[in-house]
């Protein structure tokens, strides 16, 4: 897998990448310290990361400024957040612009390693730890819990496989414009505007499960 990894921290990005490397089949083809630095690098390489393990706080391009440039330019790149914050705010935000998983510095080797693999496999991952945060963000009302049609639920739990919108239509013997309409819907739903978020975040409050 080509990894790239963007941090501010010369120490913590390169104590990365050696733990990375030692995963096995993982291959930096970016080392870049903040977003601008990334994208003046990528320009320039051969190849393109199919992951990026991006930090959140960062001179001259956050992490929020970078997810939402390769949102915007570089859709199929999954992105891996990794980050010493772990309030609700920058879980959610960072969800609604499309990450594929959020994860915090002090974890074990073997939880990033899972991280990695799952984005691979799955092209998400979610742990107990926010999953739990945020089902209690709907408890106290801080987020409020869509009401979905039970055509839009079932919509949804495909939308975590890896499945085109047309497949998702003949899967589920609808027309293009059904399914289209769907996720139009939910997008308004969870004020999300990709698929990405709309799943993941769709996972981390218990609606759906992969």
């Amino acid at each position: 897998m080509r990894l790239a990894i963007i941090e501010d921290h010369n120490i913590v990005r390169k104590g990365l990448i050696e733990i990375i490397s030692n995963f096995g089949n993982f291959d930096f083809v970016i080392e870049a310290e903040n977003g601008k630095d990334f994208i003046e690098k990528c320009n320039q390489t051969e190849f393109l990361p199919e992951v990026c393990i991006v930090d959140i706080k960062m001179p001259e391009m956050d992490g929020f400024q970078l997810v939402n440039y390769l949102r915007t330019n570089f859709p199929k790149i999954k992105i891996l957040i990794l980050t010493t914050y772990d309030e609700e705010y920058f879980l959610i935000k960072m969800i609604k612009l499309g990450v594929n998983g959020y994860l915090l510095k002090d974890c074990h080797p073997k939880e990033l390693k899972s991280a990695l693999m799952a984005i691979d496999k799955n092209s998400y991952f979610y742990n107990n730890i926010f999953s739990k945060r945020l089902q209690k963000l709907v408890e106290t009302s801080f987020i409020k819990l869509p009401n979905i049609t039970e055509n839009e639920k079932i919509f949804l739990k495909i939308c975590g496989e890896d499945l085109t919108y047309s497949q998702i239509a003949q899967k589920l013997n609808k027309t293009q414009r059904s399914i289209e309409g769907y996720r139009d819907s939910l997008f308004n739903k969870f004020d999300v505007n990709n698929r990405a978020s709309l799943v993941l975040l769709a996972i981390k409050l218990g609606i759906i499960k992969i």
